[in-house]
């Protein structure tokens, strides 16, 4: 048919019949009118016109070839197509999205073969692509199914994967030995980790690798299992260190499946953060100070007290003196923030009593209330990776936090 012919009732009228079709040779026709006119309905609110759409009830009348169940007011052809597109594909993608999991996506494959070849590529050209539904359908499935991830199966998952990359590396007796000390040491801090279980299969026959507490690991805060699991990442790739702990980064990343990942990363486990050169770590704890300093003065202000403070002597070697903000270009976030080099060549543990001291100047500075939530608008500026990395380094936020207190 030619494009120009097509009328506003007929694309919507002939997608529905085609859903209807296919609907009921799964279930009923009675069921299928049920389901359509059901998202129909919904979609009235935010497509008036579908007012001009009627999905007739079918449970009492009796299989008729001749029989229409939609039945379309000629005054839909009035608005405007584009409208009658959009609504289209919404009532494609709501029904298959209630029909669920891999069904949906052979849903909407079925009502493309339901409709003439000439139809269906006239409808296409206006906008309703079923090769487009079907892919953002498992897109939208596959997001989904990253978001909500349990907590348990992701720690399982992990631990799982730490086990089988440092089981190749290291051998079995390394990785028992390393995972239980490393589980056992946390757990007085992070209790959650008294929910995993890392079994000797070299004992205990017909048993996992690993075993967890899915009950009550469910019921914690999810970002809560990020940070450990960062944690865990973290305290394991110490270990490593001089034996390679850059290629177990690697192989970890490439173990592990591509949805866990993009769960961990929405639970803020940044890998690129567990193995960072002291120059990008000072400069995001600088950045984050700033930042807090702006919450509470101009950002020229902030930015001239962080630089009094990195020229005052809180060092005796004065590491963090040659350190200067850009006002001018602080728009571009840490760029902005200029380090010397020779900064990566100097003891991890005296960076971390320099920026210790800093922090400590800084959260003097603010009083009020604003001073009492420094330290927490601190690291949430500064992120969960790096408030990581940085107690590595032997900062004590909590400490500085209880001097301000008792201030």
């Amino acid at each position: 048919m030619p494009l120009s012919e097509l009328e506003n009732d007929e694309i919507i009228g002939r997608v529905l019949r085609s859903t209807i079709g296919v609907i009921s040779r799964r279930t009923s026709e009675a069921y299928a009118s049920v389901a359509i006119g059901k998202v129909v309905n919904i979609l009235k609110l935010k497509y008036t016109f579908l007012e001009f759409v009627e999905i007739k009830k079918t449970e009492f009348v009796q299989f008729n070839e001749f029989f229409d169940p939609i039945e379309i007011n000629p005054k839909i052809n009035d608005e405007k197509t584009i409208e009658v597109v959009q609504a289209t594909s919404e009532i494609i993608k709501n029904i298959s999205k209630d029909i669920g999991q891999e069904a949906g996506y052979f849903f909407i494959k079925e009502i493309k073969e339901n409709l003439p070849f000439n139809y269906e590529n006239s409808i296409k050209n206006l906008g309703i692509n079923f090769d487009t539904l079907q892919l953002e359908y498992l897109t939208d499935r596959k997001k989904s199914f990253k978001l909500y991830i349990k907590n348990a199966d992701l720690m399982k998952h992990v631990f799982k994967t730490l086990y089988e990359v440092l089981e190749q590396n290291e051998g079995r007796l390394f990785t028992y030995k390393t995972l239980i000390e490393l589980t056992t040491r946390l757990s007085t801090e992070y209790t959650m980790l008294r929910y995993v279980t890392i079994n000797d299969i070299t004992t205990v026959r017909n048993v996992d690798t690993i075993t967890v507490n899915d009950e009550n690991l469910n019921m914690l805060e999810p970002s809560k299992v990020g940070f450990v699991i960062q944690k865990v990442i973290q305290e394991i790739n110490n270990e490593l260190d001089e034996n390679g702990g850059v290629t177990f980064l690697k192989k970890l990343k490439e173990r592990l499946n591509s949805d866990y990942l993009y769960r961990l990363k929405g639970l803020g486990v940044d890998f690129n953060v567990i193995k960072l050169n002291q120059e990008l770590v000072i400069k995001h704890v600088l950045k984050a100070l700033v930042d807090v300093l702006i919450t509470a003065s101009s950002q020229s202000y902030a930015i001239l007290m962080m630089n009094n403070f990195l020229k005052n002597p809180i060092d005796r070697y004065g590491h963090l003196k040659e350190i200067k903000v850009d006002n001018e270009k602080y728009s571009q976030g840490i760029e902005a923030i200029k380090i010397p080099s020779n900064l990566n060549t100097v003891r991890e543990s005296e960076i971390g009593r320099c920026l210790q001291k800093l922090i400590e100047q800084v959260a003097n500075t603010i009083g009020g209330e604003a001073g009492k939530q420094f330290i927490n608008k601190f690291k949430e500026g500064l992120g969960k990776a790096y408030v990581l990395r940085i107690e590595e380094m032997g900062i004590n936020l909590h400490l500085i936090e209880l001097k301000k207190e008792l201030t």
